[in-house]
């Protein structure tokens, strides 16, 4: 009881000083899970509101986007890949899925993922912006295109360095450049992230279609 006391007091206090809808709704949901929760003394309510408090609006954005649009984006594409590949007998299937959700990062999949809603040689791009009965689109229409999805990067890599300052990212090394990164960097979710993803809200409707309109 005094446990459940004290996270009450917390959330409320918290509560009582954001101002904005978004927010007071992220704090409903966290408390409701404390509420539920069995294991009141571990559960991390005051990291939570702490946290809500701190993070922006953009920030939101970018998880809603991770949880409505990359998340079953970048289980869709792994289930792919594992098909196609020749994983043998010594592991079961989903122990293969869990491994490669692990090891492969989520800028990874967010890059890809914009990058096909500009690419001029998507079929939906070519019927919408080309010329013809082949559909080509013309080279200021391309230049166009690059210049929408590098704007579209630059909206969403804002808020990286504030997720990966509040927790909810963290950085690992490669060989490759990926978005949201510099050489050699890639971000993921940290556990944190993923259990923070559960408060947003999901904004799949509004992202299911293709982020560009050209002129």
């Amino acid at each position: 009881m005094e446990e459940f006391q004290d996270g009450f007091a917390n959330a409320l206090q918290q509560y009582l000083t954001i101002r904005t809808k978004q927010k007071r709704k992220l704090v409903q949901n966290a408390f409701r899970d404390f509420a539920k929760s069995i294991d009141k003394p571990n559960f991390q309510i005051e990291r939570y509101t702490d946290t809500i408090q701190k993070i922006s609006p953009s920030s939101i954005a970018l998880l809603g986007f991770i949880k409505g649009i990359i998340l079953p984006y970048r289980e869709a594409a792994i289930h792919k890949q594992l098909s196609a590949n020749n994983l043998g007998t010594e592991k079961p299937y989903d122990c293969w899925f869990k491994l490669t959700l692990k090891r492969e990062s989520m800028s990874k999949y967010i890059g890809e993922w914009i990058h096909e809603q500009f690419d001029p040689t998507n079929e939906s791009i070519k019927e919408k912006y080309g010329e013809g009965p082949s559909h080509n689109i013309s080279e200021r229409k391309q230049i166009e295109l690059a210049e929408a999805e590098q704007n579209q990067l630059e909206k969403y890599n804002a808020p990286i360095h504030e997720l990966i300052y509040l927790g909810f990212c963290a950085t690992a090394t490669d060989s490759q450049v990926v978005w949201g990164g510099n050489a050699g960097t890639t971000w993921s979710l940290t556990t944190f992230g993923y259990e923070f993803l559960g408060y947003i809200e999901d904004e799949s409707k509004q992202n299911r279609q293709t982020v560009i309109e050209l002129n």
